[in-house]
């Protein structure tokens, strides 16, 4: 499993619990419905908006990750390339003297 995923769950669980805490913590207050509500409204709408910016946050690592990934394809590609380019120059030059 890579560093990603892990940091990605770890994310996901804190996000969770946090949840679950903050909605027991709520349940548990001694207020009137309408207070709870609103608390609860208030808790989700905080909770969501921190799991956007995670998210994101996420998202953006992934894309520089990428980045850094494909980098590293082209510019092993580049060195695959010549040295095929190398080993056919090698061939050549070979076959080459074979006729002389």
């Amino acid at each position: 499993m890579s560093e990603g995923n892990r940091t990605a769950d770890r994310l996901t669980y804190l996000l969770i619990g946090a949840g679950i805490g903050a909605t027991l913590a709520l349940l548990f207050a001694p207020k009137s419905g309408r207070e709870l509500r609103r608390d609860i409204a208030d808790v989700s709408i905080k909770t969501i908006g921190k799991g956007k910016e995670a998210a994101q946050a996420l998202g953006s690592k992934v894309s520089d990750g990428l980045g850094t990934v494909r980098e590293s394809v082209e510019r092993q590609k580049g060195q695959i390339a010549t040295a095929i380019e190398a080993g056919k120059q090698a061939y050549r030059e070979e076959r080459q003297r074979g006729e002389s």
